[in-house]
């Protein structure tokens, strides 16, 4: 996935995926919280949605869902499970710095890989 990238909008977005076995319960979710809060910009994530097809739960990677990362319970409600893209946007006088520190974040596994 890229590194972070300006857009024509002002948002910097980066994408990456879901690299924690466990996905993003309670503790990863509080330390995206703690890192997004430290910056001077509007930060977004985005993952795809899951519908529900013939009794089982799957992503639709056509039909995203947005949150502010400030919001722990929005974080934890996007249902980050193991292997699931995430698109990190920014916008304001940090939002590069945010961008990359969210993204090598994620890309750490939040701690727990």
């Amino acid at each position: 996935m890229g590194m972070a990238s300006d857009e024509a909008d002002g948002w910097v977005t980066s994408e990456t995926v879901v690299n924690n076995t466990l996905g993003v319960h309670a503790r990863p979710s509080s330390m995206v919280v703690q890192t997004a809060a430290l910056y001077d910009a509007e930060i977004t994530l985005s993952a795809p949605r899951f519908l529900f097809i013939a009794g089982q739960l799957v992503r639709d990677l056509e039909m995203w869902e947005t949150i502010d990362a400030t919001c722990i319970i929005a974080v934890l409600m996007l249902v980050l499970t193991p292997g699931t893209p995430v698109l990190i946007r920014a916008r304001g006088p940090d939002a590069r710095e945010a961008v990359e520190a969210l993204k090598e974040l994620f890309d750490s596994g939040c701690g727990e890989a």
